[in-house]
């Protein structure tokens, strides 16, 4: 599955604000990886600049550049491992489409 801002974006502003959508720093429990679980039923991993299904590198999908910022973000906002929200996972979309 293809990794688009705006699905993703649609999909955190459908869970409510203060809900957990994901882990800082676990490569198959952040909110992109929730995200993509919860789309196609398959656990993925972020890994880097990559996303794939399941734990091992076949057919990794390289990250848009949206989606690296993002989950550089999530990882470098709170200790691995803390609940991150769907209200600051929004925060941090929108400090991307910030013009500069």
């Amino acid at each position: 599955m293809k990794l688009i801002k705006r699905h993703f974006r649609a999909w955190l502003e459908g869970q409510p604000e203060h809900r957990p959508v994901g882990r800082r720093g676990e490569e198959c429990g952040c909110p992109l990886a929730e995200y993509l679980l919860d789309k196609t039923g398959l656990p993925h991993t972020i890994w880097d600049d990559e996303y794939f299904v399941g734990r091992y590198h076949t057919d990794a999908k390289e990250m848009p550049r949206w989606a690296y910022y993002f989950i550089t973000k999530v990882d470098d906002s709170g200790p691995p491992g803390s609940k991150i929200t769907a209200g600051y996972c929004l925060r941090i979309l929108d400090d991307w489409e910030k013009p500069s």
